[in-house]
């Protein structure tokens, strides 16, 4: 039976007019399309609120269109995507905190007023051997890579200070 004499809510006239479907005669087409707004409006009351969520409406495990199944697959996606991120974040600051421990060994290495001492500092690349070097006055540390370098000479600077 057509529900071409069914009233037509504003946004079903709105629908059938953007896609120009009938209106007012029957029509499967028509009726389908109203079909399926009903059917969106129906799952759509069925959602969760999600007024308090901290994540966009458009979160595509908040999509009624989608299967439960396929909803919390997005959403075990996001979750694994994020902890990612956490773990990416987690190294990044990891590697800034050892960073910022190498600058302030250097500084505690080359002096300062406060502290009253008046070592020289030179750290360079070795151009026979590549062994970084770092020499404070007449001592010298040798290692590889600059950052062990850096820290076997902060390590031994302070059991002598």
């Amino acid at each position: 039976m057509s529900m071409h004499r069914k009233p037509l809510t504003d946004l079903e006239r709105a629908g059938l007019e953007a896609h120009g479907l009938d209106i007012g005669t029957p029509s499967q087409l028509s009726d389908a399309f109203r079909q399926g707004i009903a059917w969106a409006l129906a799952a759509a009351e069925k959602e969760p609120d999600w007024s308090d969520s901290k994540t966009l409406l458009s979160g595509g495990w908040k999509n009624p269109l989608h299967s439960w199944q396929d909803r919390l697959l997005i959403a075990d996606g996001a979750v694994h995507f994020k902890d990612e991120v956490i773990a990416n974040l987690r190294q990044q600051l990891a590697t800034a905190e050892k960073d910022a421990a190498l600058l302030k060994g250097l500084r505690g290495l080359c002096g300062y007023v406060e502290n009253g001492s008046n070592e020289t500092v030179s750290i360079f690349q070795d151009d026979a051997t590549r062994d970084w070097v770092v020499r404070v006055d007449n001592r010298r540390y040798y290692r590889d890579s600059f950052t062990e370098a850096l820290t076997i000479a902060i390590d031994k600077e302070k059991d002598l200070g």
